[in-house]
Order: C-alpha cells, then sequence, then structure tokens
C-alpha cells in the first residue's frame, strides 16, 4: 500500500499514523503486528501512561513486547480491547 493510498482513504490521524505503524511493524516483525505505546494509547483513547502503567503494574488488560528497552503492543490485543468497549 502507498502511503497516498492511506490519506485517501480517510479517517483521523490517529488511525492513519496506526495503519502507517502496522505496515512498518508488518516487515520489521512479520505477523506479529504490533505498536509504539503512543499509537496504541491514542487508538484506546488513553494516556500513554496509562499504558506504562500497565506495563509496570502488569496488572493492565493487555502487555507489551519489551524490544531493546521499550514497549510494543500487539494490535490483536487492542482490537480486542476496542470490540470489548475498554
Amino acid at each position: 500500500m502507498k502511503t497516498n493510498d492511506v490519506h485517501s482513504a480517510g479517517g483521523s490521524k490517529a488511525a492513519t499514523q496506526l495503519r502507517h505503524a502496522l505496515e512498518v511493524r508488518k516487515v520489521l516483525f512479520g505477523n506479529k503486528l504490533l505498536v509504539p505505546t503512543d499509537v496504541a494509547a491514542e487508538a484506546l483513547g488513553r494516556a500513554p501512561s496509562t499504558l506504562r502503567k500497565w506495563s509496570m503494574l502488569g496488572k493492565g488488560p493487555i502487555h507489551p513486547v519489551r524490544v531493546d528497552g521499550g514497549l510494543l503492543w500487539r494490535v490483536d490485543d487492542l482490537m480486542r480491547l476496542a470490540q470489548e468497549g475498554l
């Protein structure tokens, strides 16, 4: 998918960022689709600090993957939470 195709599809800035991040992560990680904390938080309507707290305490509804000291979140988990109405 070309960058222009993403923008012409419409949607919010967060959706565009998520689509772009998904494309990049798919190239890097194959079928393990992962997004950074800021994108995951925006997709869930939460503050990035909330997701970091979930990770730190290990008590959130989803858990991140740690890569090079950073947190990446599984898109499958984000979609599940969205469907459950987190």
